[in-house]
């Protein structure tokens, strides 16, 4: 090769380095944010996000991992029961049913966001996913509670129908600017489904609320009749005395 072509390509080559190289320092996360650094919305949603990462993500999983390893020997004892009883709120002999509930939000999450909208895989491989998910709880009834296996089911089964309303709503809308004439949901009809849906997911979470708060305001109630009746004993006891 003559020495003026291998000149040529060795300074193409040198050019090609450099410019990589810094397009690879423009990338980094740490100059990106430098970059934005006059987006003050970038830099609240990266600051959110990162805090979000470290509570969430790492923080509340390896709380719960290190208080279980903790009172791994005492989980029978009712002290640690009532403490920690969230997180054994599964039967010993389906423990790995976590692993299940896990795998359906990762599948919907999946399918959510690969598929396309107007895919007609989405909506088919949604409901089977739902489907198979409630036909599991109601036949495996996994939580010691029958209050959690009851409002699983529940929330598996509204947001099946949530699913399929949104669906046929968006058909509609789509058959409707296409001028589609095969059918359509009337405007009324369509003002009732939104507001039926709204309704039921709202009275869905404060039916959870309720669930979940329950106990406390029975243990301020326990604790509460306690102090009362304790403090009407010492009354009677102090009356005794005076007599």
């Amino acid at each position: 090769m003559p020495s003026h072509k291998r000149t040529h390509n060795t300074i193409h080559t040198t050019h090609t380095q450099h410019t990589l190289t810094q397009l690879h320092s423009q990338l980094t996360p740490l100059n990106l944010l430098h970059s934005n650094r006059g987006d003050s919305t970038y830099l609240t949603l990266f600051i959110m996000a990162g805090v979000a990462l470290g509570v969430y993500v790492v923080g509340i999983p390896v709380l719960f991992g290190w208080l279980l390893w903790r009172y791994r020997a005492r989980v029978e004892e009712n002290e640690v029961r009532y403490w920690l009883g969230n997180l054994y709120y599964l039967q010993t002999q389906i423990s790995w049913f976590e692993m299940v509930i896990l795998v359906r939000r990762l599948l919907l999450a999946v399918l959510i966001s690969v598929l396309p909208s107007d895919s007609i895989l989405l909506p088919s491989l949604i409901l089977v996913s739902l489907s198979l998910a409630l036909l599991v709880q109601l036949w495996l009834q996994p939580f010691t509670l029958d209050v959690d296996n009851r409002l699983e089911s529940i929330s598996i089964a509204t947001i099946f129908i949530t699913f399929v309303v949104q669906f046929l709503l968006f058909i509609n809308g789509t058959a409707t600017s296409t001028s589609s004439t095969t059918w359509q949901i009337t405007g009324t009809t369509r003002d009732i489904l939104t507001v039926g849906l709204v309704i039921a997911n709202l009275a869905l979470m404060v039916i959870i609320l309720v669930v979940l708060v329950w106990p406390f305001f029975k243990w301020i109630w326990k604790y509460t009749k306690l102090i009362c009746s304790g403090k009407m004993q010492i009354s009677l006891r102090m009356q005794q005395l005076r007599d």
